[in-house]
């Protein structure tokens, strides 16, 4: 996890254990790598149950359908993004520090697992997927609300020129991230996330909060 919090914040994983057991979970990001690797349709409890060695029975107790499970997926990754979130716009920092505390959490978590990303974009082409889609659409409308709430704050106090669009500021941060992340991925994994993610925001960082 991101190991540069402070001490009365909760991680990710912590926030998702007030919601979920620590079975669930496991049933959950074992069922993100399938989804990851193979697709939704490869999905359905008896490959699950081979996969985490677990009986069919043992994962019915937890979820009763494949479907549950995907509610799951979502919500799993949506609560832990959007919690981490709410405390960050919580905690006493600046705005510039909340934002760069969001990017490089993002860094960190999207590194140790980028099967959540892919896994959510493969609802895009599941068959059955619309009420899922709806749920991602609007798990993402509230993510962009809730970075642009630290954004605008920015702007009130002057960490971030008032004259910026607070959507043109919101598209350089998480446009740079996403390219970042994809440039990632087409090096097969083999830079630090984090640490580059780090020297990029300087650049990010200096951009934004420069006069217009």
């Amino acid at each position: 996890m991101f190991t540069r919090k402070s001490e009365t914040k909760l991680s990710i994983q912590e926030m998702r254990m007030t919601k979920f057991s620590k079975r669930q979970i496991q049933i959950i990001e074992t069922a993100l790598k399938i989804v990851s690797k193979k697709g939704i349709q490869f999905l359905t409890l008896k490959t699950l149950s081979e996969e985490i060695g677990m009986s069919e029975g043992g994962i019915y107790r937890h979820f009763k359908s494949k479907e549950e499970i995907l509610d799951g997926i979502i919500d799993y990754v949506q609560f832990g993004v959007l919690s981490f979130f709410d405390s960050v716009i919580a905690s006493p920092k600046s705005n510039i520090e909340k934002l760069k505390e969001i990017f490089l959490e993002r860094c960190t978590r999207i590194g140790k697992h980028p099967e959540q990303i892919v896994s959510l974009s493969s609802f895009n082409y599941y068959k059955d997927g619309e009420k899922y889609r709806q749920q991602i659409k609007d798990f993402y409308n509230e993510y962009q609300s809730k970075i642009i709430q630290i954004i605008d704050a920015a702007k009130n106090n002057g960490e971030i020129p008032a004259e910026a669009d607070s959507k043109h500021v919101y598209m350089v941060v998480i446009g740079a991230l996403n390219r970042f992340v994809m440039e990632w991925k087409r090096a097969d994994y083999q830079f630090n996330l984090y640490n580059e993610g780090e020297k990029l925001w300087k650049y990010i960082k200096n951009l934004i909060t420069k006069e217009i």
